[in-house]
């Protein structure tokens, strides 16, 4: 007997592509009546992450006071949630056929991406985990690290990796 998908989690970067990947997902959980967890992570990690002020410009290490990094990291978890929510709805608008039959929950959480998202698989009983990847080369995957090798290789569940090209 085949496994029944009822719950698809969905990491999205947000990224120009991810609509690629998405796209793949809706109609997985179509075909399936499955619900969607949509996912997106972002992680603080210090005042000296370079990375920080280039990808989440509402946290700089100027503003890193408990009191304005609370704030700010509050502001920042908020935006994303609207930039998650404007990728879902431009998406569904794209999308040609009718999305009836299932529901999608959209979730912002901070920490680890590939932590974060095997935690909120668990949280949410998700029977599958689908992430995009870029196709980078096996060096570029051994020297950077790659989200869905990682969350790949430790997952509990099946991973769906739809290369994003």
């Amino acid at each position: 007997m085949l496994p029944k998908l009822k719950r698809i989690l969905h990491y999205t970067d947000l990224s120009d592509q991810a609509c690629m990947t998405f796209r793949h997902v809706l109609g997985i959980a179509q075909t399936c009546k499955a619900s969607i967890t949509l996912l997106h992570t972002f992680e603080i990690k210090n005042e000296n992450d370079k990375l920080m002020g280039k990808h989440y410009p509402l946290i700089s290490p100027q503003s890193q006071n408990d009191n304005n990094k609370d704030k700010n990291i509050a502001q920042l978890r908020n935006e994303l949630q609207q930039r998650l929510e404007r990728f879902y709805a431009k998406e569904l608008k794209n999308a040609s056929e009718a999305r009836d039959g299932f529901e999608i929950e959209l979730v912002v959480q901070e920490g680890p991406p590939a932590q974060t998202i095997l935690s909120q698989a668990k949280y949410y009983k998700s029977d599958i985990i689908i992430l995009g990847t870029y196709g980078y080369s096996a060096f570029h995957d051994t020297s950077i690290g790659s989200i869905a090798h990682k969350v790949a290789q430790i997952s509990p569940n099946p991973v769906l990796i739809v290369p994003v090209r």
